[in-house]
């Protein structure tokens, strides 16, 4: 995992790429909100270990939040049950 995936925030919205952790990054500092760290994971294919990674860190425990933001493309429901899977077989919370 990049050094800049080291969890340094207890909000972690974890993005697929650098477009849209700029565009987070961007979002949030125009709203004057803190306390985030966005992390891409280098596309969709890399959600289940760059999970994993996460919650292998020391500073896991004290993430409060974990937002997963992905392309659905064509398969919207594909898209969330890939997402679900990834979360499952991490033994994180998945949405119903």
């Amino acid at each position: 995992m990049p050094a800049e995936n080291t969890i340094t925030a207890t909000k972690l919205p974890v993005v697929e790429g650098s477009h849209e952790k700029d565009f987070f990054k961007a979002m949030w500092r125009n709203l004057g909100l803190t306390g985030f760290q966005v992390l891409p994971i280098g596309g969709k294919e890399g959600l289940r270990l760059s999970l994993a990674s996460l919650k292998n860190q020391s500073a896991f425990p004290q993430v409060t939040s974990v937002v997963i933001v992905r392309d659905a493309d064509d398969n919207h429901a594909g898209a969330f049950q890939s997402v679900c899977a990834a979360l499952a077989s991490n033994g994180l919370p998945v949405p119903q």
